[in-house]
């Protein structure tokens, strides 16, 4: 599977100028030959040695998020101009802001469970594909 990649001109949105909804990192759903995890064990080193604080150790990392895009009313994706928004979008934004990472260059979303699978095939995915999941698991 290719990953798609899609560039989108810069937006203004509050006090930061970022490329709201650049490249996603794609790829088909449950597809588990690809994998958008970041290697933080570098970090982990340095903060194990007192090299950096916990604090700041993210700092200048980007984050690869993947967002349920599914209608949920917290991610919501314009399917014209493909500009995000919704409150897991302004989470992210907050703790990347206080962290020091990025993100919005590098994210992916998912929709419902294909046919033949569930909601817990897709949590198990997209923890093992990407950096982050925003987005909320019911237990079933």
């Amino acid at each position: 599977q290719s990953i798609m990649k899609i560039r989108l001109p810069l937006l203004l949105v509050g006090h930061v100028i970022h490329k709201s909804h650049c490249q996603p990192l794609q790829t088909a759903m449950l597809n588990t030959t690809a994998d958008f995890r970041t290697n933080v064990c570098d970090l982990n080193s340095k903060y194990i040695r007192g090299d950096i604080t916990l604090r700041d150790g993210l700092k200048g990392t980007t984050i690869n998020p993947v967002f349920g895009d599914w209608g949920s009313g917290f991610f919501i994706r314009d399917r014209e101009t493909g500009k995000i928004e919704g409150l897991l979008v302004e989470m992210m934004d907050i703790l990347a802001d206080r962290a020091g990472f990025t993100w919005r260059d590098s994210y992916g979303t998912y929709g419902t469970p294909p046919e033949g699978k569930d909601w817990s095939d897709v949590a198990l995915w997209s923890a093992n594909s990407y950096d982050v999941v925003v987005d909320y698991f019911y237990r079933t």
